[in-house]
């Protein structure tokens, strides 16, 4: 019965988050065998310290940003908008973020290694890249168009309302894609202080964007947030840029093909559905 009353009020948000962060801690901790020892003193530990300071207070700040919209929305519209607000994020956004995450997570050795070799990096950082976004994008895609199909199958009927807050989360998602690559190139360049930098200045947008969408509901939020992603994008990988070997046009360039196939698509689909007059398809 306890289990059972759980599940049907906002503390299943909180365990299935609880469970999907301690799992893996985890896990990793029992693959690694790696256990606590007496603190001794290493050469070099203090430029490792300095750099993990950098990384862990980017993640401060992303964890801090990427929750305080479910914050907003629940102190200001309550359990019911925050549950459709949450069900739309994570329909979309989580998938992608553990598509996106590890195999990006592994390039951070591998780029680590190529400091040297500009080249080498280069081609490799745009190729995954590029590959990145022709196994999302089209997925991303289609789901925007049959959102209103989509969304109810997936999740069920009594989440149809989630549907306006699918489509611009999912729009920011594309985006997101490719904006993710940033912290694993400021990691392997060792520039975890300007990673700590861009992060806070990127969480404090976030909030800002929350706080701006607020008064019109979740979503005014998921609005406010898909818009504030797409402005900061083009400073923000200039800001990435000004160093190391990749270059804002080189990643353009790189996903210029699945932008151009990305939006015909949408226009084929759009114009198909508009013309034939057809039923969602999943009915």
């Amino acid at each position: 019965m306890l289990f059972r009353s759980i599940l049907k009020n906002y503390w299943a948000l909180y365990f299935g988050v609880a469970v999907g962060t301690v799992i893996p801690v985890v896990g990793v901790w029992v693959a690694s065998r790696w256990r606590p020892s007496v603190p001794r003193r290493v050469p070099g530990l203090r430029d490792m310290l300095k750099f993990g300071a950098g990384i862990t207070s980017a993640n401060v700040s992303s964890f801090f940003s990427r929750n305080m919209d479910n914050v907003l929305i629940g102190w200001r519209w309550g359990n019911d908008a925050l549950g459709l607000y949450d069900r739309a994020y994570k329909l979309l956004l989580f998938p992608i973020e553990r598509i996106v995450g590890p195999v990006m997570g592994t390039m951070v050795p591998v780029l680590s290694r190529l400091t040297g070799e500009p080249e080498r990096y280069r081609r490799i950082f745009l190729k995954t890249t590029s590959q990145l976004t022709l196994a999302t994008w089209p997925g991303i895609i289609w789901a925007i168009v049959l959102d209103d199909t989509l969304v109810p199958t997936l999740l069920g009927k009594q989440w149809t309302d989630s549907v306006a807050l699918f489509e611009p989360l999912a729009i920011a998602g594309l985006v997101q894609v490719i904006n993710n690559s940033m912290g694993y190139l400021y990691t392997s360049q060792g520039r975890s202080g300007e990673l700590a930098r861009v992060g806070f200045i990127g969480a404090v947008i976030d909030v800002a964007s929350f706080v701006i969408g607020l008064p019109y509901g979740a979503i005014g939020v998921a609005t406010a947030y898909a818009t504030s992603e797409y402005l900061r994008t083009p400073f923000f990988w200039w800001l990435l840029t000004r160093r190391g070997p990749i270059r804002p046009w080189d990643v353009f360039r790189a996903v210029l093909p699945q932008i151009a196939s990305g939006v015909m698509s949408a226009l084929v689909l759009l114009g198909y559905r508009k013309l034939a007059h057809i039923p969602p398809v999943f009915l």
